[in-house]
């Protein structure tokens, strides 16, 4: 068995053979073949060659990724299109004016993919800078001041080779303002689902499942916020009330402390007439009680003893399900009056 040969880069250990499974974690196929050529070289000792490969690898597909963004009607992403569609005739010619424009773009697209389109987050910009400071090392000579070529070390190598996949390659081509819009218009939409199985495939279809922890974030508290304070695309809905649980059940450990911060902000200012939103949510995501502090459960209580009948008949079989609540939906079902039916 080939022996492992491991460095710690942040908290992972990545090694010869997960080299390999990060080739694999690549979203598009054609910038899977470009990181795998930069692996080769790894593997050969040209680190020079795989840092300089890996580079391009990452500009080929952040460029993928604007051009995905276009097709979905992305203005900004549609210009950077538009300006590399003008240039590629005059980059046949061999028009520098043309050329020079490519390279700045090249120069720049991480740049660009954070500030037009918030792709990367906290240390995520910087590393890829490093990348990039270093492959002009490797492909400048001049960049050195010395007579002796650039010899970057195989650690430095497999770090950005990590850096690449785990920062783009793997990651969907939306990852920030504009991906948290993308999810909460898709949520808005009529044809949302109000069956979690199903809205964890939608989510899971625009990009969800390889999410960064900071788009998670802004996605719940703008789906809780959005069901108890929102406009009325989001607010009581049962797409929203599903929504919520269903990323909740996706990342529990990100969404639970979050959701129980919300809630118990929201529901001390919400006013008595907007309680009855919370039971709506309680009806979907039956986890909601568990995360109330006790004076927001004791106000919620008070609606079901004190709700009219034609609340209460709606109320009273989503909150028995509640063993704190069972005792008081017992009581305000023994005085709703009888409803009389007509033949």
């Amino acid at each position: 068995m080939q022996a492992m040969v491991a460095v710690f880069i942040g908290e992972s250990l990545v090694g010869l053979g997960d080299l390999d499974e990060l080739v694999l974690s690549c979203r598009n196929e054609e910038g899977r073949q470009y990181i795998a050529e930069a692996v080769a070289c790894y593997k050969a000792g040209a680190y020079r060659a795989c840092i300089v490969s890996t580079w391009i690898a990452v500009v080929y597909d952040l460029l993928a990724k604007v051009r995905e963004l276009a097709m979905s009607g992305d203005q900004a992403a549609q210009v950077i299109v538009d300006d590399l569609s003008k240039w590629q005739p005059g980059i046949s010619r061999g028009d520098q004016s043309a050329i020079k424009s490519s390279l700045d773009l090249e120069r720049t697209i991480a740049n660009i993919a954070n500030d037009q389109f918030g792709f990367f987050e906290g240390m995520q910009l910087i590393d890829l800078e490093r990348l990039h400071a270093d492959r002009n090392r490797c492909a400048h000579p001049t960049y050195q001041g010395t007579e002796q070529p650039y010899a970057p070390s195989a650690e430095l190598a497999r770090t950005h080779l990590v850096h690449a996949v785990r920062h783009v390659l793997s990651q969907a081509p939306v990852q920030g303002k504009a991906a948290a819009a993308q999810i909460i218009r898709l949520v808005e939409s009529s044809f949302f689902p109000t069956e979690v199985e199903k809205a964890k495939v939608q989510f899971k279809s625009a990009g969800l499942d390889r999410a960064r922890e900071s788009l998670i974030r802004a996605i719940v508290d703008q789906l809780v916020f959005g069901y108890l304070e929102g406009a009325p695309s989001l607010k009581g809905r049962p797409q929203t009330a599903c929504a919520v649980r269903a990323i909740a059940e996706m990342y529990p450990e990100i969404c639970e402390p979050r959701i129980k911060r919300a809630l118990n902000t929201l529901c001390r200012r919400a006013p008595d007439t907007e309680l009855l939103f919370f039971i709506g949510l309680q009806k979907s995501y039956s986890q909601m009680w568990s995360l109330l502090d006790l004076d927001n459960r004791a106000r919620l209580i008070e609606v079901v003893r004190q709700c009219t009948d034609d609340i209460a008949q709606h109320a009273i079989p989503i909150c028995v399900e509640v063993p704190e609540m069972q005792d008081v939906c017992r009581d305000r079902s023994s005085r709703l009056v009888p409803t009389v039916l007509k033949a």
